[in-house]
């Protein structure tokens, strides 16, 4: 008897934006409900550069306009950095691509710092290296202006915290590392003493960027330790200085109050904004293909030969 034939069934990440009443009480519980846009690779694919994948969304306000940056992947190709503008709850303006290359980029954290310039730090692990892009003209313009770190690492944030930058990043063994220096562009990013911070792969894997909210410090990790996407896991930084580092986890599963189709089968990242009296938060999920795609990317694939 020959081989048994078997549907393989794909999965698609998936970014939504959701609107919420200022303050919104995300560390008392409180649920994202008011859902107001998404974009979604589960759409019928009628061509090679199908996008299946829209993840990593980060959420940037600047001279008075809402933004979002997220990674975006076609089908068998590498992922770049796209944007959008917040015009209307249902509608937001196309940018387009800001960052592309032969490579594949992601996790576009977007930050200003203490000199009101901003910045980009995409993951760039397939070129082995941590590197800081300066927007010339926001948010396009991006160029590469110094890279901070040499090997595979993966979701990198920078925040500046009493007089110091801190960088958290996570290596391919999955080790979350703290680096600090005096000035953003420095040649020496020193490695913190508690280094590694943790192994755990529930929390050592950022899932958006360390911010303040509520009067804490945050840190959002991605809970890995049984698949990828697996959850969003909001911990309280306790402590942060170059000789020492405590958090605690606050809220160790984050979902919204509805389990939308998107988000199904998991989440790995979150982004808080407040903007014009609201809190925006963006959240990817991941969700089962839409089954006729599962034949169509096999007649895509037969064809391509």
């Amino acid at each position: 008897m020959g081989k048994k034939w078997r549907l393989k069934i794909t999965k698609t990440w998936n970014v939504g934006i959701f609107k919420e009443q200022e303050p919104f009480g995300i560390l008392l519980g409180a649920k994202l409900s008011n859902l107001i846009f998404t974009l979604s690779g589960r759409r019928l694919r009628t061509s090679y550069d199908h996008i299946a994948t829209y993840a990593d969304p980060f959420l940037f306000q600047n001279d008075g306009k809402l933004y979002l940056f997220a990674e975006v992947q076609p089908i068998g190709k590498p992922g770049h950095i796209n944007c959008w503008q917040y015009n209307q709850d249902a509608h937001w303006q196309d940018i387009g691509q800001v960052l592309k290359e032969n490579c594949h980029h992601s996790y576009p954290f977007i930050f200003r710092d203490i000199d009101g310039k901003l910045y980009m730090i995409p993951e760039s692990a397939q070129t082995k290296e941590i590197s800081i892009w300066e927007f010339c003209n926001f948010p396009v313009g991006l160029k590469k202006v110094k890279t901070i770190l040499e090997g595979v690492f993966y979701d990198s944030n920078i925040i500046f915290h009493n007089g110091i930058y801190y960088l958290f990043t996570t290596t391919n063994k999955g080790d979350l590392l703290i680096f600090f220096a005096d000035k953003l562009l420095s040649d020496s990013w020193m490695p913190h003493l508690s280094n590694p911070i943790t192994n755990n792969m529930q929390y050592s894997r950022n899932g958006g960027g360390v911010i303040m909210y509520g009067g804490k410090l945050l840190r959002i990790a991605q809970n890995c330790a049984n698949n990828y996407g697996g959850g969003i896991i909001i911990l309280e930084v306790l402590k942060l200085c170059k000789n020492s580092y405590e958090e605690s986890v606050i809220i160790d599963d984050y979902h919204p109050q509805k389990n939308y189709i998107w988000q199904r089968r998991g989440r790995h990242h979150l982004s808080l904004c407040n903007f014009n009296g609201n809190t925006f938060v963006a959240m990817d999920g991941l969700a089962d293909n839409l089954i006729v795609n599962n034949f169509i990317n096999g007649i895509y694939k037969f064809l391509k030969k």
